[in-house]
């Protein structure tokens, strides 16, 4: 048994080198307070890319995250392109599945930004505040991916 279980780990660790993801290490003060919550098969992370004036989609990393409060920074006055995808899996069944979400945010230094998202008994939910840092005034913030159409 624990023979399977380190070849599976060994394996799994080999799949995720080879793949396309990058770690997000930002450098930026840490303006987005992320509150995730998942069911124990669930993994969740985001992809981070910035956007430019000409629509050019750059692709700064992913962040995995972790049931509980996590916390990242984003480029203020900039772009972000953030893509929150919760992936399934069952060993058991061999099966896997994906979902995810996009959002547009410009984050601003008079705001604090926090992102709420869970994936609980096959019911996903994603919400996105921004609350002004002197007036305390908190608004859901309506993310539209209109800025480039071509993606």
């Amino acid at each position: 048994m624990i023979k399977r279980l380190s070849g599976i780990l060994i394996i799994s660790a080999m799949l995720t080198a080879c793949s396309n993801v990058k770690p997000y290490d930002s450098t930026y003060k840490k303006n987005l307070y992320i509150n995730s919550k998942t069911d124990d098969d669930v993994n969740a992370a985001i992809d981070i890319y910035h956007v430019n004036n000409s629509c050019k989609y750059d692709y700064k990393g992913t962040v995995t995250l972790k049931d509980g409060k996590n916390r990242i920074g984003l480029k203020e006055n900039q772009a972000n392109y953030l893509v929150v995808s919760f992936t399934t899996s069952s060993f058991w069944a061999s099966s896997t599945s994906s979902m995810s979400q996009d959002m547009t945010i410009k984050p601003n230094k008079k705001y604090s930004y926090k992102l709420n998202l869970s994936y609980m008994d096959d019911i996903y939910n994603i919400e996105l505040k921004k609350t002004h840092l002197k007036s305390k005034r908190t608004s859901i913030v309506i993310t539209e991916n209109s800025m480039c159409n071509n993606r």
